[in-house]
């Protein structure tokens, strides 16, 4: 695996982390029931782009006829 990819891969698990983290604060903090909702659905968009651009990056280092398609 080359240097490059590691350091992307590494970096993608730093960014999902911390928006677990965000999450895990969110769910724990004091605030009310409704805002607590906003923030939890606009963490989890940003998880769900950031783990769709991770595979999406994938899928472009793999070549058409070793993909699975669902």
């Amino acid at each position: 695996m080359p240097a490059d990819e590691r350091e992307r891969n590494r970096n993608f698990l730093i960014m999902e982390n911390h928006l677990h983290e965000c999450l895990y604060d969110i769910i724990r903090s004091d605030m009310p029931e409704a805002d607590k909702f906003l923030e939890l659905k606009r963490y989890k968009v940003k998880l769900v782009q950031l783990q769709a651009t991770r595979r999406e990056k994938t899928t472009l280092d793999t070549s058409e006829h070793a993909r699975m398609d669902k």
